[in-house]
């Protein structure tokens, strides 16, 4: 249990967001992001990011392909 909560501690979680941050699905996202970390090991800072570009459908294809799977990139809404 302590090496994740060291893993989380010394790695912040990106939260991508198909829309803009100001448009609903952001606004879900800073929620998430807001409360999220009390419940997890290690308590980790969690920034949200845009990623406009091709809505949804774009926003999973790099979720599975290109960005990490080590647990420091979740998707915050809209896909």
């Amino acid at each position: 249990m302590d090496s994740v909560a060291e893993f989380y501690r010394s790695h912040p979680i990106t939260c991508y967001v198909a829309s803009r941050l100001n448009g609903g699905y952001g606004t879900y996202a800073r929620i998430l992001a807001k409360h999220l970390p009390k419940h997890l090991p290690g308590s980790p800072a969690i920034t949200c990011e845009p990623m406009e570009e091709g809505s949804g459908l774009r926003l999973t294809r790099e979720l599975g392909a290109t960005l990490p799977r080590d647990g420091s990139v979740i998707a915050g809404g809209g896909a």
